[in-house]
């Protein structure tokens, strides 16, 4: 925890919460250590691992953060990780329509409790050009680009060719050196 305390100094950094019960030891947590919190609210908006239902609920969050001692709302983490690899253009944008959905009810509820909001994080390698279209999402979270994984190479661009937004840049080789059996294979790679 000092670590993280420590961490807490530096603006950019915000924690992401999804339950009241979080938000509380957080909030112990950076009192005991004489610091200050940025927070943001992560909502679910479709990949159904992490994140509290967007809208009201969300909201509810959001300022139970704004009330915490030693806490700061910021604003919302909307990362739909499953979407990144969907198959086809048109899947990714319909997956990523939904959650721009599931973040303008959010933000509506927001503004119903009079808390502003900040920054609304998400997007990803396969869906960042969506998010960053859609007019709500302002900061990009785009990580697989820098090498990108064999996966994207199988997603489909708008044109249905393959997607092309960034290229392979780190290469393993491999060969093939010796097949003793029909079962096995020696490879000598990298």
């Amino acid at each position: 925890m000092r670590r993280l305390a420590a961490l807490a100094q530096d603006a950019t950094i915000a924690l992401c919460f999804d339950a009241a019960e979080q938000v509380d030891a957080a909030s112990r947590v950076a009192k005991d250590f004489g610091v200050t919190f940025g927070a943001l609210v992560e909502i679910d908006v479709g990949m159904e691992r992490c994140g509290i239902a967007p809208g009201k609920e969300a909201a509810a969050l959001a300022r139970r953060i704004a009330d915490a001692p030693n806490l700061e709302f910021r604003g919302l983490q909307a990362y739909h990780g499953r979407a990144q690899h969907l198959p086809t253009h048109q899947q990714r944008a319909q997956a990523i329509a939904s959650a721009v959905d599931a973040v303008h009810e959010t933000l509506a509820a927001l503004k119903a409790e009079n808390l502003s909001c900040e920054i609304v994080a998400g997007a990803g390698t396969g869906t960042f050009a969506f998010e960053a279209e859609s007019g709500v999402y302002n900061e990009l979270q785009v990580g697989s680009y820098v090498f990108m994984d064999t996966d994207y190479a199988r997603i489909g661009n708008k044109d249905g060719g393959r997607y092309t937004a960034f290229e392979h840049s780190l290469f393993v080789l491999a060969s093939v050196i010796s097949t003793p059996t029909a079962e096995r294979a020696i490879v000598d790679a990298g």
